[in-house]
């Protein structure tokens, strides 16, 4: 039982990143980037502005999402015990390595994030060249 239930809410998170992810491939042809204030773009959309937006994908389900540029959280629905978004802290060596610089998805059962467990899901975030510049996860 508890197999299958892993399965399950690993399946929920594929989806969730796979969907935050076609969403900001599909906004605009661009690349994403970071621009000279340190906001991360693609083409001339501000995501970092409008992060408020990544919110819509975890509304109402148990589950979180972040959109890294390089090993870098930018974008992220989590929170601390203060509300404060958790922005600028960077993703352990392992999943690094596998997802940026060996192009494969990083699935966990065992994940801690500001002191909280989770299952999690990675995926790389391409640019239009196929150049791998930074992570989806949920």
């Amino acid at each position: 039982m508890k197999s299958g239930l892993q399965q399950e809410a690993m399946s929920t998170l594929q989806a969730t990143a796979t969907a935050v992810k076609t969403s900001y491939d599909t906004l605009n042809n661009d690349d994403f980037y970071l621009d000279k204030n340190g906001d991360f773009m693609k083409g001339d959309y501000n995501i970092t502005k409008h992060m408020e937006n990544i919110d819509q994908y975890t509304d109402g389900l148990d589950t979180e999402v972040t959109l890294f540029f390089g090993d870098t959280r930018m974008v992220t629905s989590l929170v601390d015990s203060s509300g404060n978004r958790i922005i600028g802290t960077t993703a352990s060596p392992e999943v690094t390595d596998t997802v940026l610089n060996n192009g494969e998805i990083f699935t966990s059962y065992r994940t801690t994030i500001n002191d909280k467990n989770y299952y999690c899901y990675y995926l790389p975030l391409k640019n239009s060249d196929g150049s791998i510049i930074g992570m989806v996860f949920a």
